[in-house]
């Protein structure tokens, strides 16, 4: 089911949730911006996207904004089928 919901995102959205599970089940928003070619505006969106479809959350972290999966099997379904 969770490769089914992954298979019906955009392109882009796919292609960042595959990028995310490679850096592992949490990810600080300063590292994502800096791996991204994609703009500041267009990887917010992205990630509004995707935390709205409940793949990810966002977090506070001392250092900023980190991200992680919200299950931990995602990230390795991700990680097969993107």
């Amino acid at each position: 089911m969770l490769a089914a919901r992954i298979d019906r995102l955009p392109a882009d959205e796919k292609a960042l949730l595959q990028m995310l599970a490679v850096i592992g089940r949490e990810f600080p928003l300063d590292l994502v911006r800096r791996m991204v070619g994609s703009s500041e505006a267009e990887l917010d969106r992205m990630l509004s996207d995707l935390q709205n479809s409940e793949f990810i959350y966002e977090q506070p972290d001392a250092r900023g904004i980190e991200y992680t999966f919200k299950h931990a099997l995602s990230k390795r379904s991700r990680t097969i089928h993107c």
